[in-house]
């Protein structure tokens, strides 16, 4: 494949930056650093494009905090002004990302998505007898700087659109180590990490002959009619994450079974004749029912946003098997996990 050339002209065209304003305030424009924005629009996306253009762009501090979803995370917040230089960096970039792609990987990639991937492994649930289930031991932390920017050269050859990537990778985050990691909360970090095991689906595919493998992120999903297979490909992995791409797998998270007893992936728990939420994923519904129903009743929030917030979850929910779940639950008749 042909390196991509070119790149930072037009991503820095002022009518790609308005359009990249656009999509990083979707849902934000009531944040005072926003408006602030908005306010000198043209001031300020003209300064970004000069900066970049002229190797002068910087990216400003992260603000940093801890989220709980469900698990807790670290958050790094990039400033709005370079939040808009992502947006505009990754729309120029996505087309080369996206072509080294397998068609069976489903994060950060338009007609993907979560449900497409439930789908696609649902099938190989009711066609195989045993999966095996593989996780990347803290991924985002883990990733190793050089090995990324080296892997961007081989479809990227705009040297100064690559200075502009290299400068948010190499861009440390407070308390993080040196020359590692990807901080969650930049939407470069999402296609970063997505491109960096690229190599891995093509290994898997190509060098080990694997047909019903997918990805999602770092969530590994295999599926053979005998575990001497799935044993194999575990073992080749482990290789290839240790001397490719500098990583190892997450040993505990690591699953291998029959699939009529269930194959957990992505909140769902999936079996041959049906999908069920996992547990997990049941609670914390419950859990964001009760959080919008008490925030309406308080007074916190309108009508038109606790439907909303209702529509979001039960939409979520029905791509699983939980019609009786959900009723149960909407209608107050305790937790509905029994259901």
């Amino acid at each position: 494949m042909r390196r991509a050339g070119n790149l930072l002209g037009p991503a820095t065209e002022f009518a790609a930056l308005v359009k990249a304003a656009q999509r990083a305030s979707r849902g934000k424009r009531r944040q005072s650093e926003v408006n602030a924005f908005y306010f000198r629009l043209e001031d300020e996306l003209l300064a970004l494009q000069r900066e970049m253009r002229t190797g002068c762009w910087y990216p400003g501090p992260y603000r940093v905090f801890q989220v709980r979803d469900p698990k807790e995370r670290t958050i790094a917040a990039a400033p709005f002004p370079d939040r808009v230089v992502h947006h505009a960096l990754c729309a120029a970039m996505e087309p080369r990302l996206e072509a080294v792609q397998i068609s069976d990987s489903y994060a950060c990639r338009v007609g993907r998505g979560t449900h497409a991937a439930v789908h696609r492994a649902h099938g190989h649930v009711r066609t195989f007898r045993y999966f095996l289930k593989l996780d990347v031991e803290k991924f985002f932390a883990s990733v190793d700087h050089q090995i990324l920017t080296r892997r961007l050269t081989t479809v990227i050859k705009d040297k100064q659109f690559l200075s502009c990537l290299e400068r948010i990778i190499d861009h440390p985050v407070s308390g993080g180590p040196s020359g590692r990691g990807l901080p969650v909360g930049n939407l470069t970090s999402q296609h970063f990490a997505n491109f960096y095991l690229a190599g891995l689906d093509h290994f898997i595919k190509e060098s080990l002959s694997v047909g019903p493998y997918l990805r999602y992120m770092d969530d590994l999903l295999f599926f053979a009619d005998d575990t001497a297979a799935l044993l194999g490909w575990l073992g080749a992995c482990q290789i290839y994450l240790a001397n490719e791409l500098n990583l190892r797998l997450h040993e505990s998270a690591t699953r291998m079974g029959a699939v009529r007893a269930g194959v957990p992936f992505l909140g769902m728990r999936l079996f041959p004749d049906k999908v069920r939420l996992s547990r997990a994923s049941a609670v914390r519904f419950c859990r964001r029912v009760k959080r919008a129903e008490r925030s309406y009743l308080t007074g916190s929030t309108s009508l038109n946003t606790l439907v909303d917030s209702m529509n979001s979850l039960t939409s979520w929910a029905r791509h699983a098997n939980t019609l009786a779940f959900r009723r149960a639950v909407l209608q107050g008749e305790g937790s509905g996990l029994d259901a």
